[in-house]
C-alpha cells in the first residue's frame, strides 16, 4: 500500500499541476485511482476501484477499471429517455394521424448522438486504462 500511495497523488493535490499523474485514494480497505491529465477532462474516463487481499505472506491488489456511477446513470437515463419517447412517438403515430411522422425519428436522432457522445468520448480516453495499469505495476514493483 506504501508503494501505490507514494506513486499517486490525492486529487486535491493537483491545484497548479502541469504533470500528468494517477491520482485518487490509497487505503488497505480501497483504492480509487483515475488518470489526471492537465487541461483535459473527460467524465468518461475509465476509474481503477479495486482493494489489497492479503494470501499467506503476499499482498494482491484485485480490482477493475470502470466509469464513474454519475456517467453510468446520466447515460442510462439519457438512452432510456430516447427509446421511451421513441416508442411513445411511434405509439402516437400509429394511433393518431395528425401527429407529425417525424417525432420518433426525432428521438432516434437523440439516441444515436447519445451513442456518438460516447465513442467519442471513449476514444479520447482509450489510452487510459493501459497508461493506469502501467503506472499502478511500476509504483508496486519500485523497492521501498
Amino acid at each position: 500500500m506504501k508503494r501505490l500511495s507514494a506513486g499517486t497523488r490525492k486529487w486535491y493535490s493537483l491545484r497548479g499541476s502541469f504533470t500528468e499523474a494517477a491520482v485518487g485514494a490509497v487505503a488497505i480497505d480501497g483504492v480509487w485511482l483515475r488518470r489526471y491529465r492537465p487541461f483535459f477532462h473527460n467524465g468518461f474516463q475509465p476509474y481503477f476501484v479495486g482493494h489489497f487481499v492479503e494470501a499467506g505472506n503476499k499482498v494482491t491488489l484485485v480490482g477493475r477499471f470502470g466509469l464513474s456511477g454519475w456517467t453510468k446513470g446520466f447515460m442510462c437515463f439519457w438512452l432510456g429517455f430516447c427509446f421511451l419517447w421513441t416508442l411513445g412517438a411511434a405509439a402516437a403515430v400509429a394511433y393518431d394521424s395528425a401527429t407529425p411522422i417525424v417525432l420518433p425519428f426525432a428521438g432516434l436522432g437523440m439516441f444515436g448522438v447519445g451513442i456518438a457522445f460516447v465513442a467519442g468520448a471513449k476514444a479520447l480516453s482509450r489510452n487510459d486504462v493501459s497508461w493506469l495499469s502501467l503506472t499502478i505495476q511500476d509504483a508496486l514493483e519500485r523497492a521501498t
